[in-house]
């Protein structure tokens, strides 16, 4: 499975990677609880929050190098899971609490490992 990560406003910006099998797809539900002083206890949900985790055990220096500048940025971006159906893309930005790739993978010195979260905007 081919996946496109692009910037969304410049569709020429982009990188096609196989991430590993490992992909995770979560949605949440965003809910707020509250009790009031009477003991009345309501919820009240706020919509949905849907995620990505792709990991990688290769990816070239260049590919790696994109991502990171995207991560700095906080660029807003479009995921297309599948390229065999570019239709179901998504608007995303990267969430890593730490730069994406920042570990070489040995022996090489221009294969990076490491995975990339992406939350839906």
């Amino acid at each position: 499975m081919t996946t496109r990560i692009e910037l969304l406003n410049d569709s020429t910006t982009f990188i096609d990677v196989d991430p590993d099998f490992e992909v995770e797809d979560n949605e949440s539900i965003n809910i707020l609880y509250e009790q009031t002083l009477t003991g009345r206890a309501s919820s009240f949900n706020y919509g949905t929050n849907r995620s990505f985790n792709l990991p990688f055990s290769a990816i070239n220096n260049s590919e790696a190098e994109k991502v990171n500048d995207w991560w700095h940025s906080q660029s807003d971006l479009k995921l297309t899971l599948d390229l065999s159906n570019s239709s179901d893309n998504l608007n995303v930005r990267i969430t890593n609490r730490e730069q994406p790739f920042s570990r070489l993978r040995k022996p090489y010195f221009d294969v990076f490992v490491g995975n990339i979260n992406l939350t839906a905007i």
